[in-house]
């Protein structure tokens, strides 16, 4: 649909209308959810009906133009099942291998790109507006649908203010792998229970550029992908364990926004699982002592 901008104020409470500003959302009566960019709104429902009646309500105020389930929307491709919606991007990383690559081809993706650190000498530096127009669309395929490549792209991303001919290659061998996988994506099904549970998987490695590791999350909702990402720790672990927790804080930061977040929406929740595959970690959130190896981190 299209309409005109959000109010610059909420509506108030009478009406049953949210609006998170931040976020750019509008909740109704705790059921109807509408997402706003620029003048496209996409509207949520439990049911049509649902979506009929605040077009209707909706047509008084604004003029709206329904355009019906979307198909492609800000770079993602949606196709729509029974009880399920597949999002892919397969369209964007053709566009990309086009515009990038000379003669694209299929392949996997290879695990150079964590060598991308090495320089030598004789190492020439590349087009630097070229390698952030690389980088940045990368980062947002990464970030929609495809969790996997977030090492990559993370680590290739801190080259981009001096990058040299070496990292332009390592992240052109990016596209062949997406475009061998183009056409897979995230599956969002629709979730059985009236609870949804929400886990959060923390995990990280131990050392690397700077000493510092590196924190990977991925947050589920109802067994469903709803975000992920892989960062570098802002200081420096003296153990894997002390790695692994600083993860496992990350993740229960990032568990907390989500509650926050799912409560605005008014959805019920079971309680929050956070999963660690660190018996030393989980053994250092559950003391009240303070082990020399780990007493600069707060417990």
């Amino acid at each position: 649909m299209n309409g005109s901008n959000p109010p610059e104020n909420p509506p108030s409470r009478r009406t049953g209308t949210m609006y998170c500003r931040q976020r750019n959302l509008y909740l109704l009566n705790g059921q109807l959810i509408i997402g706003a960019h620029v003048d496209d709104l996409l509207g949520i429902a439990p049911t049509e009906s649902d979506l009929d009646q605040a077009e209707k309500s909706a047509q008084n105020h604004i003029k709206l133009e329904k355009r019906g389930k979307p198909l492609r929307m800000l770079g993602i491709e949606l196709t729509w099942k029974k009880d399920e919606v597949i999002l892919i991007q397969q369209a964007l990383v053709e566009s990309m291998s086009k515009k990038f690559l000379q003669n694209p081809t299929k392949r996997s993706l290879l695990l150079d790109v964590l060598n991308y650190e090495a320089k030598t000498l004789d190492d020439p530096p590349t087009d630097q507006k070229q390698y952030k127009l690389l980088i940045g669309e990368l980062l947002f395929i990464r970030r929609m649908t495809r969790s996997e490549i977030s090492l990559h792209i993370n680590l290739l991303g801190r080259r981009v203010t001096n990058p040299s001919e070496r990292n332009l290659r390592t992240a052109l061998q990016v596209l062949p792998y997406l475009m061998s996988t183009a056409p897979e994506g995230i599956i969002i099904k629709k979730p059985k229970e009236a609870k949804l549970s929400l886990e959060i998987y923390a995990d990280a490695s131990y050392g690397g550029e700077g000493a510092r590791s590196q924190t990977g999350i991925l947050m589920t909702l109802g067994n469903q992908p709803v975000g992920w990402y892989s960062r570098r720790q802002n200081i420096v672990a003296l153990s894997i364990t002390d790695a692994k927790y600083i993860a496992d804080c990350e993740g229960a930061k990032d568990a907390a926004w989500e509650e926050q977040f799912l409560r605005e929406l008014h959805r019920s929740l079971e309680p929050t699982i956070l999963k660690t595959d660190s018996k030393g970690a989980y053994n250092l959130s559950q003391t009240s002592k303070f082990p020399r190896r780990s007493r600069h981190i707060e417990h």
